[in-house]
C-alpha cells in the first residue's frame, strides 16, 4: 500500500507579559508525507515547509525566529 498525507499547521500568538512584550504572530507550515512498501520493508518520506510566508518574529523578545525553512526526512524501515 502507498499511503499519502498532508499536514497544515496554524499557529497564533497573542499573550505578553508587560515587561517582555512582543509583537503577536501567525506562523504557517505544511508537511507531505509519501509512504512506499518495498517488499517486506518500507520507505516513508516527509517533505516540509516552515514558516511559509517567512515571517520575521520573535517567541522571546530580542531572539528572532528562523525565516522560511525547508526540511527532507526520510525514513527506511526493514
Amino acid at each position: 500500500d502507498n499511503d499519502s498525507t498532508l499536514k497544515v499547521v496554524v499557529v497564533f500568538f497573542d499573550y505578553n507579559i508587560p515587561d517582555n512584550e512582543i509583537e503577536p504572530y501567525a506562523e504557517f507550515s505544511a508537511t507531505a508525507t509519501r509512504s512506499f512498501n518495498i517488499g517486506g520493508s518500507q520507505l516513508t518520506a516527509s517533505l516540509s515547509c516552515l514558516n511559509i510566508t517567512d515571517n520575521q518574529y520573535s517567541v522571546i523578545k530580542y531572539y528572532p525566529m528562523p525565516g522560511r525553512q525547508f526540511q527532507l526526512l526520510v525514513n527506511f524501515t526493514l
